[in-house]
């Protein structure tokens, strides 16, 4: 099944949610093949660029309409963990963000600001995307541009984790509308850091349930949650990709159900 990507939406498409689903899974396969799909099934440029200090990847694609910017999540590896793990606030971004994540995100703006300088050359739509540490990494980056007066045209991410305090999630909703937070029901990994510690979630909220389709009524889902925070107390423990419900495939299965 293919959906057209709409470059120029304004509102929520599931149709570029299923597309951005696939882009963000494309970014943790391997070079050759990343090279291949984006080359032979998307038509597209590409560049795949990484720090190897942070251990952060993020994959660049366009075409003459629009830019693609995906980040890679976690997949286990002792430096994903150790930027998973720091999960202090520190001050940025009109509020407090997760430690680990800004020092992640600003070790690759400078690389990810000349990339799609070269890219955006014919006045493409750029749309942010990542699943699980990828979509907290593609947030704070998102809120950065913003701040620099650079407004994406889109950010869809899929389970990821939250990045900042109340002062954070308030100012970057405020200052950006289109960002897009799908989180597949019983998905635990969306509920860390917990909120015990300072962490509020941003973005419109789109619920992806197992039922087939989606609500956004966030309250009830917190609520869902409320007796299972002694599952997500210590965040790295946290195994990703041992929980059906994070998995990127089970995300891209739902955003199928939602569109049909």
């Amino acid at each position: 099944m293919m959906y057209a990507f709409e470059p120029q939406a304004t509102t929520f498409s599931p149709a570029n949610a299923w597309v951005l689903s696939r882009i963000a899974s494309l970014v943790y396969q391997t070079g050759f093949d990343v090279e291949y799909d984006c080359q032979n099934v998307w038509k597209m440029q590409h560049a795949y660029l990484e720090n190897a200090e942070h251990d952060t990847q993020f994959l660049v694609m366009g075409d003459a309409e629009k830019v693609f910017v995906a980040f890679r999540g976690t997949e286990g590896k002792l430096e994903d963990w150790t930027t998973n793990a720091k999960y202090n606030l520190v001050p940025a971004l009109g509020g407090a963000v997760h430690e680990g994540f800004w020092h992640a995100t600003q070790s690759i703006m400078g690389d990810l600001a000349q990339t799609l300088d070269r890219f955006c050359t014919q006045g493409q739509t750029i749309w942010l995307t990542g699943h699980s540490l990828g979509g907290a990494l593609a947030m704070l980056a998102t809120a950065f541009f913003v701040e620099q007066g650079i407004q994406p045209a889109g950010l869809y991410t899929f389970g990821q984790p939250r990045v900042g305090n109340q002062s954070f999630a308030f100012r970057f909703l405020e200052q950006y509308a289109s960002c897009y937070r799908l989180v597949c029901e019983g998905d635990v990994v969306s509920c860390v850091p917990p909120q015990k510690l300072g962490y509020e979630h941003s973005g419109n909220f789109y619920h992806l349930l197992t039922s087939g389709g989606y609500d956004q009524d966030l309250a009830s889902w917190s609520a869902s949650w409320s007796n299972e925070i002694k599952v997500i107390d210590e965040f790295a423990e946290l195994a990703f990709f041992g929980l059906p419900a994070h998995a990127i495939a089970t995300y891209q299965q739902r955003i199928e159900q939602m569109s049909n």
